[in-house]
């Protein structure tokens, strides 16, 4: 059964929060992209949409759903921008937006670089007389890219309920 998007604002079967099309517009020119932009395959950057909004999914976020029968935690009431203005609640923020393309991207990438995750787990490889270092900071799976993590300022919340701090 093919895939399909689902990325109405507030729907109660939301599945994305972006199109394939808005993926295509936000990665045109941008340097980076390629894994977007070269995927020919329209199913398998819908699966990267769904997935990058279902991973952005599991993150707490300040404010609350604008309706109990959406199915995604977006569009949200109580959210403000930078300068402290509240965010329109029958909208999805850009900033969640552009960071669930990111998330997606980030899935490509990792899909074409086949181990690149797994040997970033090491500060030292070596082929002759294998002598292998662990990293001392390791690498967890479930870290966001740090482009989210800057988009997702001020929205993010921790598990504690306060703001996430950001350092750089």
């Amino acid at each position: 059964m093919p895939l399909t998007i689902d990325a109405s604002v507030g729907g109660v079967a939301a599945n994305s929060y972006n199109t394939v099309l808005e993926g295509d517009e936000y990665f045109a020119g941008r340097p980076g992209s390629e894994s977007w932009t070269g995927q020919a395959d329209a199913e398998k950057k819908m699966a990267a949409l769904i997935a990058g909004t279902n991973r952005l999914d599991q993150e707490q976020f300040a404010g609350y759903k604008t309706s109990t029968a959406q199915r995604l935690k977006h569009p949200r009431v109580g959210l403000e921008d930078d300068d402290g203005y509240p965010y329109p609640s029958d909208a999805i923020v850009r900033a969640v937006k552009e960071a669930a393309l990111e998330l997606a991207l980030s899935l490509l990438q990792n899909a074409k670089s086949l181990g690149r995750s797994t040997l970033l787990q090491f500060e030292q490889l070596q082929v002759g007389s294998i002598s292998i270092t662990p990293s001392r900071q390791g690498l967890n799976p479930d870290a966001l890219p740090p482009q989210v993590v800057r988009l997702l300022r001020g929205i993010r919340t921790s598990m504690s309920g306060q703001s996430e701090v950001v350092q750089g």
